[in-house]
């Protein structure tokens, strides 16, 4: 017999995904941004220092130069939410796939857990707690060979 723990695999592959695919992405998008920021800053303030410079233009420099950290910002607001939504589908992803897992020893109730029209987070801390007897959200999980609470 193999000695396979399958759900220490799907952790090691949720860690893998979260800190390579979402993390590591994040990290080297804000970099490049940060990167191509600066290129820009760095010509209009050049232009602004330049003795030859005419000062009937330093608005549209002093606006270029507002829009560009403007700009940066947004974008990374954009790049930071792209990564929570990524983070909140593979967590959901690496949950359902354990529960799925467990079928082995705690069967699936048929239907939906939680009322129609819960959230799916809701919905799987229901289905947690009603199965195992783990309390996601306060970090307790109930022993139910002895009736012990247990906290991580």
């Amino acid at each position: 017999m193999f000695d396979v723990d399958i759900f220490e695999m799907e952790f090691e592959q949720f860690e893998w995904d979260v800190h390579i695919l979402i993390e590591g992405t994040l990290h080297a998008s804000i970099r490049y941004l940060d990167t191509e920021a600066r290129k820009k800053l760095s010509k209009i303030e050049a232009a602004l220092e330049n003795p030859n410079f005419d000062p009937e233009h330093a608005d549209y420099l002093v606006d270029d130069h507002v829009d560009v950290l403007a700009t940066n910002g947004g974008q990374e607001r954009l790049l930071r939410n792209m990564a929570l939504v990524a983070l909140t589908s593979r967590l959901s992803h690496a949950l359902r796939s354990m529960a799925r897992y467990a079928e082995v020893f705690s069967r699936r109730n048929t239907g939906r857990y939680g009322p129609k029209g819960t959230s799916e987070f809701r919905r799987i801390w229901i289905e947690y707690f009603e199965r195992f007897g783990i309390d996601v959200v306060t970090g307790i999980a109930i022993d139910n060979s002895d009736n012990n609470l247990v906290f991580w």
